[in-house]
């Protein structure tokens, strides 16, 4: 295989609030959270909280390389 970890979420919401397919409201609460079925990240642009949040991910779950 290609090494790519595959990611199991419970909930196309789930998946569409980490994509940030939603609205926030003031208290910062994801609202209108669009779902989603799957991605695949082929380039992860810059450094941001998200990237950190799903690499942290992967490697708690050893589900890395």
């Amino acid at each position: 295989m290609n090494n790519i970890p595959l990611i199991h979420v419970q909930t196309r919401e789930e998946l569409g609030e980490w994509l940030g397919h939603c609205k926030y409201d003031k208290e910062g609460k994801a609202r209108k959270v669009k779902g989603c079925s799957s991605i695949a990240i082929k380039h992860y642009g810059e450094d941001t909280e998200a990237l950190s949040f799903v690499q942290k991910y992967i490697a708690d779950n050893n589900l890395g390389k």
